[in-house]
């Protein structure tokens, strides 16, 4: 593993080669004119008559609102200022850091926050760019203010030597890394292993240190404590390890750890956040005697909001024409905001007191869907798909995933020669085959990085992982494939043909819409969730009478918004034959 530069990763952040400026903007509705700003290289558009901005492109005379927030300043209230060291019967002592302030890191100087006014001859009096309400708001602070983390990751288990494999991470801008001295809960003595601290990569000022374990099995399932060590003192955690032999590891899955983006912050609230959820989960790790790996099937993130986050991106959705979408060129601008934009979703969710008890105590295993790069991904049309905008925000989406959920970086993964961990078929998309005991396996295959209208995975790849678990040894009895896409799921022709249909009208729309529920409604009602089906198709057509049509049922880029999960399904029309392929095995 080559460590990073540590002087070069504490300077400022510099993006890949920008691309070309922005081309010109399409024709304006009366009373506009666009402008372009020299600090962000995009468009902004001025309403002559009420000398206002707007970095949206205007879709008709009157600017549109700017008082909305795009994006939330914090996800949680009153952190816990020490996490509690164990969560079963018999908790280490743990010292409390006490509360710390928190505050903004991210550098005015370099935001568009602080674009000075640049005076037009055509507009004299306006107040130069609007602010951009969403990256430049984000507040990036651990709540113990000296690192996020720690991410306990559970890699795989070495059947020939007994051996436990895994890795802690964190992130820090601190000069020096915490330390992590590591031992058996039931080891007192007092030179406890040391682990060694793996610079992996940096995102502005903050380093991402990875410390590798592997750990003896024993004949019965043992507790490890591992201590951080840093200025603040020393805070301890414990996990548990299964016996070597053991057959039935206890484990827990779940999927979609985060609100979507059209639930409110008042509905959130109202329903706790996401800490429910956990603290539960924390509850039954306590109850059960300790879960041994903890399964995501994707989604730990929702980074869909970064289309409103980041004014270049909304800029790029209001494009008209397909060329125009597809050739505009990505900058070193976006790519430094979008960048920002994930490393804030990852740091502020994976810091709210419950997730960060439950990912330091219990190692996790995760594999990638739409959410974690955005809503849809690889379900577009090949313009929009192949376009440099979606294609480098997939990108950055996929890195900051390896990063965060594997303790990874696309060079480290190139450098590697097993396959005990992460491994890649076609250079696109990394897959994992990890033991759960002897006799238990689970597949992850990656589901999105080679994803299109035709495809889930390339046809190489499905010969690349099937004969891997073909050759599994005899012990291995169950074989779990993680599956975010669905293989089996019932074919809405229907539904699809109505949601072609939403898209001319607004009447058409609530009746296409009332049609869908009722075929939606007859399938799930099988599974016994036609009220929460019905209840849905409700609130979209509720959102069609208050917002207009383009907000309540087109998503971001101007698709009916059911289309894209129509498309997503492993059972559309554009992939009949692949998901019968898996089906044989």
């Amino acid at each position: 593993m080559a460590p990073i530069n540590i002087q070069q990763a504490n300077a400022s952040p510099s993006p890949g080669a920008a691309g070309q400026g922005p081309s010109s903007p399409p024709p304006l509705p009366e009373g506009w004119i666009a402008h372009l700003d020299s600090n962000s290289g995009q468009y902004y558009y001025i309403h002559l008559p009420t000398q206002s901005t707007q970095w949206e492109f205007p879709k008709g005379p009157t600017p549109l609102n700017l008082q909305e927030p795009m994006s939330p300043t914090g996800t949680f209230q009153n952190p816990l200022a020490s996490p509690s060291a164990s969560m079963f019967k018999q908790p280490l002592a743990s010292p409390s850091f006490g509360p710390v302030p928190q505050s903004a890191t991210f550098d005015p100087r370099n935001s568009m926050m602080s674009m000075a006014s640049i005076a037009s001859p055509t507009a004299a009096g306006f107040t130069g760019p609007p602010p951009s309400a969403g990256i430049d708001m984000y507040k990036i602070a651990p709540t113990n203010s000296v690192y996020f983390g720690p991410y306990l990751r559970y890699t795989n288990m070495d059947l020939e030597r007994g051996l436990w494999l895994g890795s802690i991470m964190l992130v820090t801008d601190q000069p020096q890394p915490p330390s992590i001295h590591i031992h058996q809960s039931s080891d007192l003595s007092p030179n406890p292993r040391q682990l060694k601290a793996h610079p992996i990569h940096s995102h502005q000022r903050w380093i991402f240190y990875r410390y590798d374990i592997d750990l003896r099995m024993d004949d019965n399932q043992s507790k490890w404590t591992y201590a951080i060590t840093s200025h603040l003192g020393c805070t301890r955690y414990e996990f548990l390890v299964a016996a070597r032999s053991e057959q039935s590891w206890r484990f827990i899955a779940h999927s979609g750890n985060d609100f979507a983006i059209n639930v409110s912050a008042n509905d959130r609230a109202k329903l706790g956040g996401v800490g429910p959820m956990w603290k539960d989960v924390l509850l039954k790790h306590q109850e059960c005697g300790g879960f041994h790996t903890q399964v995501g099937l994707g989604g730990q993130i929702y980074a869909d909001r970064l289309w409103k986050d980041i004014p270049a991106l909304r800029q790029w959705t209001q494009m008209s024409g397909k060329e125009n979408r597809k050739n505009a060129q990505w900058t070193a601008k976006m790519d430094e905001d979008v960048t920002h934009a994930y490393f804030h979703y990852y740091t502020s969710h994976f810091d709210q007191p419950a997730i960060r008890e439950a990912f330091a105590q219990i190692p996790h295993v995760c594999c990638l869907d739409d959410h974690d790069i955005f809503d849809g991904f690889g379900s577009y049309p090949e313009y929009m798909q192949q376009s440099h905008v979606i294609k480098n925000v997939g990108r950055i989406g996929i890195e900051m995933y390896l990063l965060f959920q594997h303790h990874t970086t696309f060079e480290i993964l190139r450098a590697v020669s097993n396959d005990i961990d992460l491994f890649t078929v076609t250079g696109q998309g990394w897959h994992f085959i990890k033991y759960l005991g002897p006799s238990v396996v689970i597949v992850g295959p990656d589901t999105r990085s080679e994803k299109n209208t035709n495809q889930v995975m390339a046809g190489p790849t499905y010969q690349g992982i099937f004969p891997k678990v073909a050759v599994l040894p005899p012990s291995v009895q169950h074989c779990i494939w993680l599956l975010p896409v669905p293989v089996v799921y019932p074919r809405l022709e229907s539904v699809e043909h109505v949601a072609h249909a939403a898209a001319t009208g607004k009447k058409v729309v609530t009746g296409g819409f009332n049609a869908i529920g009722r075929i939606a409604g007859g399938v799930a009602g099988v599974v016994g969730a036609k009220g929460v089906v019905n209840s849905g198709f409700d609130g979209v057509k509720k959102a069609i009478g208050k917002s207009g049509l383009m907000q309540g049922v087109l998503s971001p880029f101007g698709e009916v918004e059911v289309l894209d999960e129509l498309r997503d399904m492993w059972t559309h029309e554009s992939k009949v034959g692949r998901h019968e392929i898996l089906l044989r095995i």
